[in-house]
């Protein structure tokens, strides 16, 4: 489904206004989802998206900064675990791994990837940049775990597709 909060934002609110006499309603958004995503979830390091061992910049993303306190260090596990959770967040939202550490994104409470499709990318300015460089793949089918292995240093974004506007975003930090 096509639609976002973003888009149904615009109509609840013309609707709560009371349909002023005269005032037009938002346009409706498009149904066109473009063209669909064959990978699965399972192949999260399909070879399709082998790990890109250019170096990224290490910056603040989503307000995880990496020099933060909010930062939870994830480098001292031996497989850490970012669950997908019921309530709209992943935990941690914000984190700090090695790089070639494989980290397992997992749905926490039964939640799969239809009801919360997973995709590398920033919220900026209100609005959604994809990542296509970025070894995070987009799942959207299926319940099973997606691992993924950070080649390179750098910051590493990636937001739910459906929920995004509601602050459903996360950050990584690759480090040495």
């Amino acid at each position: 489904m096509a639609w976002r909060f973003g888009c149904c934002a615009a109509w609840v609110s013309w609707l709560l206004a009371g349909c002023a006499p005269g005032a037009t309603a938002p346009p409706l958004p498009s149904t066109d989802a473009g063209p669909p995503d064959t990978r699965d979830a399972r192949d999260a390091v399909a070879e399709d998206r082998a790990p890109d061992a250019t170096p990224r910049a290490m910056r603040p993303m989503h307000g995880c900064d990496p020099a933060g306190g909010a930062v939870v260090d994830l480098t001292a596990e031996a497989s850490p675990t970012i669950l997908v959770g019921l309530d709209f967040s992943f935990r941690p939202a914000c984190a700090r791994v090695r790089v070639g550490q494989r980290v397992t994104f997992r749905g926490d409470g039964g939640n799969d990837w239809r009801a919360h499709p997973l995709r590398a990318g920033v919220i900026e300015g209100g609005a959604v940049v994809d990542d296509l460089s970025s070894p995070i793949p987009h799942a959207d089918t299926g319940e099973d775990d997606v691992t993924v292995t950070f080649a390179a240093p750098g910051t590493y974004g990636y937001y739910c597709t459906r929920h995004w506007s509601l602050g459903f975003f996360g950050t990584l930090h690759a480090v040495p």
